[in-house]
């Protein structure tokens, strides 16, 4: 199994990948579809910018945070569905750029809620008030929106790792939410360390799904396609 296979497999246990929905990378395709690859991408993106700026540990929204996510919701919604009804047509960029928005709104709920299930000293305080923090997320967006664009300039191999490594990324950060409503874990962590337990369970149970996953897609295509 070469390495187009491997990522094949992973990105087929997500969804079931379209060509036409696709973007390609020098004649190769990308392990998920354009919208999902906006997502997983973004996901992981605003995560780690999220991380590195933010280190008191909001476990607050405010409400222009709420109002961000669901307005990155309401436009994925309104593409998938007047896409699917035939109201209009998508596209790939369209679709990158519903799922890279969405992608990058879902930590700002993600890490609140992470932050407060987690640390013990975690702060009551609003994640993202800063203007310029904001302003840095915005850019980061229209430049990761812009560089996926210009697919002459990226590598196949890197660009599907990265994907293939966000995919798992989000598994683990919504199952460590999870595992962290346990009182056992619940807001007990005091240094990385305490996380060990609750995070190797979360890469575990996630690998368990996308494994699930992948089975379900296969007997689907078998008995129903």
């Amino acid at each position: 199994m070469n390495f187009d296979d491997i990522i094949r497999a992973i990105g087929f246990a997500v969804c079931h990948q379209m060509p036409e929905r696709t973007i390609f990378i020098r004649g190769r395709p990308l392990p998920v579809c354009a919208r999902d690859t906006g997502f997983y991408l973004g996901f992981l993106i605003s995560f780690i910018y999220l991380q590195l700026s933010h280190r008191k540990r909001e476990n607050r929204l405010s409400p222009f945070l709420l109002i961000c996510i669901f307005s990155s919701l309401f436009l994925l919604v309104l593409d998938i569905i007047t896409s699917y009804l035939s109201l209009r047509n998508s596209t790939n960029q369209i679709r990158l750029f519903t799922g890279l928005l969405f992608g990058f709104s879902l930590p700002l709920f993600v890490v609140p809620v992470l932050n407060c299930q987690l640390w013990r000293d975690s702060i009551n305080s609003p994640l993202l008030e800063s203007t310029l923090k904001r302003f840095g997320l915005l850019m980061i967006f229209v430049l990761s929106y812009l560089l996926l664009q210009g697919e002459t300039i990226l590598s196949f191999e890197i660009l599907s790792s990265v994907i293939v490594g966000a995919i798992f990324f989000t598994l683990i950060a919504v199952n460590t939410m999870l595992i962290t409503l346990l009182p056992r874990w619940h807001r007990r962590a005091i240094s990385p360390w305490q996380l060990i337990v609750p995070m190797v369970l979360a890469c575990i149970l996630s690998a368990i799904e996308l494994y699930l996953s992948f089975l379900a897609h296969v007997l689907l295509l078998r008995y129903f396609v």
